[in-house]
């Protein structure tokens, strides 16, 4: 006879939203580095287009002149 097995997600909804966040800021605490890592680089991408926007805008006419 084969036995039969069911798989369940992990449903944390189950556990409580105090014992998810709980869960979330332990990992972002011990994960500080690769946090901070995520973080320099979406901030900085998201300045780093809009430099090159402002550049672009100005720097584009300026040649299209000669």
């Amino acid at each position: 006879m084969n036995k039969t097995i069911t798989y369940e997600p992990d449903n944390s909804i189950k556990k409580g939203y105090i014992s998810l966040w709980k869960e979330i800021f332990q990992e972002l605490k011990s994960n500080k580095w690769l946090t901070l890592q995520l973080f320099k680089r979406d901030f900085f991408a998201i300045y780093k287009q809009s430099l090159v926007g402002v550049f672009w805008a100005f720097i584009v006419p300026i040649i299209n002149q000669r």
